[in-house]
């Protein structure tokens, strides 16, 4: 099942396919281990709350196994969703152009 994910100011990021997070350029960013995103190198990236992505601040030091590059398919950029504001303890989750 594919689920779109924005960053919690608005911006479209991709989709979740199962247990990867993709970027909507088709770079796998991340792997899901219940809720929380984990990037190629095993380091916290972040977390889905409801369609958004954003990053706990506490668990920065959290890992999980690292993971080599893949690519798949693009879906196109969505139209962006209202922003929101940030909530106590968390930041921005990185923007899919960070990832190459």
């Amino acid at each position: 099942m594919t689920t779109h994910l924005w960053t919690w100011d608005g911006t479209y990021f991709g989709y979740r396919d199962g247990n990867d997070l993709w970027t909507h350029r088709g770079v796998l960013a991340g792997h899901f281990h219940a809720n929380e995103v984990y990037g190629s190198h095993g380091a916290y990236l972040g977390e889905v709350n409801g369609d958004r992505l954003l990053t706990d601040i506490t668990k920065s030091a959290m890992r999980q196994a690292p993971f080599g590059p893949r690519h798949g398919a693009a879906m196109g950029a969505h139209g962006p969703l209202g922003t929101k504001g940030m909530l106590g303890g968390y930041k921005a989750f990185p923007k899919p152009e960070e990832f190459a």
